[in-house]
C-alpha cells in the first residue's frame, strides 16, 4: 500500500495535477525593515506575507519577482537574487509548492501613504514596515 501523504493532488484552476507549481517570493528590505503585504482571495488569504506569485512559462525568478513586485505594490526593484527555497506541502489546501525566495532592491521610493497602509489593486492593504 502506498503512502497517501506522500503523493498529493494538487488543483490548478479546477483542475487537478500531480505536480507542484513553482511560486516566487520577492523579500524586500529597506533600512533593515521588510515589506509585507496583507493576502486577500488567494492561498493563505489573510495572512501578512512578501509580494509574489506563479512563476510563468518561459520566465525566469528573476523576472518573476521583478513583475509580481510591480503588479502587486507598484514599485520597481532591481539586483533580484535567489537567497532560499522552500519545499511547501499544504494539506488542507491540496497544494504543494517549491517557493523560491529572491531578495531585492527598491529602485523606486515614491510610496506615500499614512501609517505605513495603502490601498491596492488586487490587495486588501500594504503594510510597509520601513
Amino acid at each position: 500500500m502506498s503512502n497517501i501523504l506522500s503523493h498529493k493532488i494538487c488543483f490548478q484552476e479546477n483542475k487537478m495535477t500531480d505536480y507542484p507549481r513553482v511560486g516566487v517570493a520577492a523579500i524586500i528590505t529597506h533600512n533593515g525593515r521588510i515589506l509585507l503585504i496583507r493576502r486577500k482571495n488567494v492561498h493563505g488569504s489573510g495572512c501578512w506575507s512578501t509580494p509574489g506569485g506563479h512563476l510563468d512559462f518561459g520566465e525566469t525568478p528573476e523576472q518573476c519577482a521583478i513583475r509580481e513586485v510591480q503588479e502587486e505594490v507598484g514599485v520597481e526593484i532591481s539586483n533580484v537574487r535567489l537567497v532560499a527555497f522552500t519545499n511547501d506541502f499544504f494539506e488542507t489546501e491540496g497544494k504543494h509548492y517549491l517557493s523560491l525566495w529572491m531578495e531585492g532592491t527598491l529602485v523606486s521610493q515614491n510610496l506615500v501613504g499614512s501609517n505605513g497602509i495603502l490601498y491596492l489593486r488586487h490587495y486588501l492593504f500594504l503594510l510597509i514596515i520601513w
